[in-house]
């Protein structure tokens, strides 16, 4: 049996042990919470790999005759296989700060190709708003699965100035 001495010197330190059990939880949750912080602030789209050179699609941009319009046409699909491509097409136009642009998905299964006729500027009920002196920005390209998962990224810079066209997996 514990005599009354012994119990009096456990509960003089019982409020040291649970402080430095309080102690010990908090700090495992303040660790815990930062590396899932730190895992989580790369959203998944980011770590998506990079799309290696023989299955990348040939992507090429031009601009219309009237220079109203961009021609994006992204052949060799099947060697990456998606099943839908989202796309966004960034561009400077001479005068404004910011630049312009559009987006859109379109479904891409089964195809080997695609081309769209991409309008620079805006629409509104049959009215057209052109923007004129474009000549450079960036195309950003997201390859997606028949599931709707990411399977791959790329980025075009484009001068259509100089007809150069960097593209680059990420």
């Amino acid at each position: 049996m514990l005599k009354g001495s012994n119990i009096n010197q456990m509960k003089k330190f019982l409020p040291l042990v649970l402080l430095l059990v309080g102690t010990l939880v908090l700090v495992g949750a303040f660790l815990f919470v930062k590396n899932k912080k730190e895992d989580s602030s790369i959203p998944e789209e980011e770590r998506v790999s990079l799309i290696s050179t023989e299955k990348m699609p040939s992507i090429s941009l031009s601009k219309s005759d009237d220079g109203h319009y961009l021609n994006l046409k992204i052949e060799k699909l099947e060697l990456l296989s998606p099943g839908s491509l989202d796309y966004e097409l960034l561009y400077d136009v001479p005068g404004k700060e910011q630049p312009q642009g559009t987006s859109s998905s379109v479904e891409i299964s089964g195809k080997s190709s695609y081309d769209v006729e991409i309008l620079l500027g805006s629409e509104s009920s049959g009215k057209f708003r052109y923007d004129e002196g474009v000549e450079s920005g960036t195309l950003t390209l997201k390859f997606r699965n028949d599931k709707g998962k990411l399977i791959g990224r790329t980025k075009t810079v484009f001068d259509l100035a100089s007809g150069k066209l960097e593209t680059s997996s990420y």
